[in-house]
């Protein structure tokens, strides 16, 4: 069997998709399925392979329970019943954590298959997760790591680890905000991503870190990209847990049939990002299409109540002191005439060139409101013939307008685009479609 032809091999794979027993078998009568198959017991009795993978994703949502428990001990051969209790040996600190592991090894758990697998990984540059709820085995090792406990008592942990994405590959995505603060805490990471994050618990659990212990440590992550996330509770925490925040960038989405649909609040947002005033130098602020989409589909009286909410004015940038590049909707960049004054904690309209920090060199505003376009064209072209003494190095602007509104962008051009030529600014209009 060591000698089919990888396009057989494939089609074997593809046939047997999801069937782990008929997988265990045959990684058994041939090292080449043992590797397509069964990579992580392969990799973790090769540490001298494991060592050379700088980038790994792991996708995995669920435990394997089998529906028929009397199959279990014939598949555990006393060979693979030796290799577990080694695993076991060299991870586990306590007989209840032995026993934890165990049982979900042996009931061929993912979490718990790649957690040991991620024990051996210790030359990652990046790692992408895409997981369900049952990640408490893989939390364990994380913690392990973070505190340097057994299997990572001897070596630092992930030395070259950049880059986090917790990512997810089925609909919602329930995470736990407490382990992904996590993976902040590791020395060298600097980028964190999360695709599709869905944080609506907010309880304590057997599956979150134990981030009490790590309070005082420091981290250095530098970039924070949510997109989409589905409600925004948990990213206050995370955004406080990086005293080093370079660059933030959130697609606010909503999940539009859920029992209590979340809508964003600017003024809360704000509050959040206030540890991180002396360190930004880019902030992305945008809505998802999701978001998008219930705005426009969903008007019942209890949604009503809210709409005004989400519009309301971001305030002033001054006090992001190295601010660099900015990217915000319309109707949170800055006060609309006439508009949200009785809800407002500030009722006074500021010019825009009042409100941007003296550091930004670029400006992305998105769905631009219509019926204060003229109003924004007249605010962008103060701020272009005033910045080279108030904001000197501002060079760019950019215009976000959905497809149906290109007559706006003729509007824009005729109107602003001269003064931006003269003054040496970049003016870029970019359609999409809703």
């Amino acid at each position: 069997m060591d000698r089919l032809p990888n396009e057989l091999i494939s089609l074997i794979e593809k046939y047997i998709e999801g069937d782990v027993f008929t997988k265990l078998a045959l990684s058994k009568c041939s090292r080449r399925l043992q590797w397509l198959f069964d990579p992580p017991t392969y990799l973790w009795r090769r540490p001298d392979l494991a060592h050379l993978v700088h980038d790994v994703n792991f996708g995995f949502t669920r435990c394997i329970h089998p529906d028929y428990p009397c199959l279990l001990p014939k598949t555990c051969s006393p060979r693979w019943n030796s290799a577990i209790e080694h695993i076991v040996d060299e991870i586990r600190e306590s007989e209840r954590e032995k026993t934890a592991w165990n049982t979900q090894l042996r009931q061929f758990c993912e979490d718990a298959w790649l957690g040991v697998l991620l024990s051996r990984l210790n030359n990652l540059k990046s790692i992408t997760l895409g997981y369900g709820d049952n990640q408490w085995l893989l939390t364990s090792i994380l913690d392990k790591a973070l505190l340097g406990r057994r299997p990572f008592s001897t070596t630092a942990p992930f030395p070259l680890l950049q880059k986090v994405t917790l990512k997810n590959y089925q609909g919602r995505f329930n995470y736990h905000p407490h382990f992904a603060l996590g993976w902040f805490h590791l020395p060298t990471v600097r980028t964190i991503e999360g695709v599709n994050m869905w944080d609506s618990s907010g309880r304590m659990d057997v599956g979150m870190s134990n981030i009490s212990r790590l309070i005082n440590r420091v981290s250095s992550v530098t970039e924070v990209v949510l997109s989409p996330a589905f409600y925004c509770r948990g990213m206050g925490d995370w955004i406080a847990a990086c005293p080093k925040l370079e660059r933030f960038k959130v697609d606010i989405g909503v999940i539009s049939d859920a029992p209590s649909p979340y809508i964003f609040d600017p003024r809360d947002f704000r509050q959040g990002l206030a540890p991180c005033k002396k360190t930004l130098k880019a902030l992305s602020i945008k809505f998802h299409n999701s978001y998008r989409r219930f705005r426009a589909r969903h008007r019942t009286v209890e949604v009503r109540h809210h709409l005004g909410l989400e519009d309301l004015p971001f305030g002033s940038f001054r006090e992001f002191i190295v601010l660099e590049h900015l990217s915000m909707r319309h109707a949170n960049l800055m006060r609309l005439p006439g508009v949200n004054i009785g809800d407002s904690h500030d009722a006074t309209p500021q010019s825009l060139v009042d409100l941007l920090a003296t550091s930004l060199k670029s400006l992305e505003i998105t769905d631009v409101v219509h019926a204060f376009v003229l109003h924004l064209i007249a605010e962008l072209s103060l701020l272009v013939t005033q910045h080279t003494t108030i904001i000197p190095q501002f060079e760019r602007i950019v215009i976000y307008l959905q497809q149906p509104e290109w007559r706006l962008a003729k509007l824009l051009t005729d109107n602003l685009d001269p003064v931006c030529e003269h003054m040496g600014v970049r003016l870029t209009i970019i359609g999409r479609s809703i």
